[in-house]
């Protein structure tokens, strides 16, 4: 799994490989329900895996998805806690992505 690096701005996008798929994340800070969100465009596919899905610590985001990767929410303080205030990403929570096949053979 690799981390990806983010800080506290409300709208982030970047684009980068994991394996052969070509990826664009946008995490966007949703003010009014207090939480971020993800969405995901296959750049090599060019089409949307997945739009506005909230990033929950955790939980494998993108687990029962058709896709050989997965994102992961981490909180570094121990207390396993989703994000909540925009502050927390790239601080206390951090996103990473990886393969499914370096998890299940």
């Amino acid at each position: 799994m690799w981390l990806i690096p983010t800080d506290q701005a409300s709208l982030q996008e970047q684009t980068f490989d994991v394996g052969d798929q070509s990826l664009r994340l946008t995490l966007r800070w949703n003010s009014v329900g207090q939480h971020w969100a993800a969405d995901v465009y296959s750049v090599t596919d060019g089409a949307w895996v997945a739009q506005g899905v909230a990033l929950c610590v955790g939980v494998p985001i993108l687990w029962r998805s058709p896709v050989p990767f997965f994102f992961w929410l981490t909180d570094e303080s121990g207390v396993d806690l989703d994000p909540m205030v925009q502050t927390d990403l790239g601080t206390r929570c951090l996103v990473y992505v990886g393969p499914k096949a370096e998890v299940v053979p």
